[in-house]
């Protein structure tokens, strides 16, 4: 697999195997998009697109601005846009402004969430209209 991380012209791919793992620390603040086949755990500001074939943890300073395309979404920070996801689990101290477009959610008590969820047998693609510009 490859992970890709681009910053408008410039692209880094880097080998990857399926159990691996991409951390984004606090602090870190990217523009642009995200997308790798790795299991990723996020810990700072998006202002992009995040893609991945595996899964994602949000963890609670994350700040992420765009749509993320995964198999399995675990929230526990802020998000504003759109998640397309086979499975979603939002936190007690999740923030998600935004529509969900899921086969399988789970909603702790106390996270607040503002938008829509669609549920779906199977997840289709993310249309190209739907992803924010970079």
């Amino acid at each position: 697999m490859l992970s890709e991380i681009s910053q408008g012209m410039a692209k880094t791919e880097v080998a990857e195997s399926p159990n691996s793992l991409s951390n984004i620390i606090a602090g870190t603040e990217i523009k642009g998009d995200i997308r790798s086949g790795a299991n990723i755990r996020f810990d700072g500001i998006l202002h992009g697109n995040l893609d991945t074939e595996a899964r994602v943890v949000l963890g609670p300073s994350s700040q992420i601005y765009g749509v993320i395309r995964c198999r399995h979404a675990d929230v526990f920070g802020k998000v504003e846009g759109k998640i397309f996801a086979s499975e979603l689990t939002m936190r007690a101290s999740a923030v998600l402004k935004g529509n969900v477009f899921v086969q399988k959610i789970q909603i702790e008590p106390g996270c607040q969430f503002n938008g829509q969820c669609n549920m779906e047998e199977q997840q289709t693609a993310v249309p190209a209209d739907e992803l924010l510009p970079a």
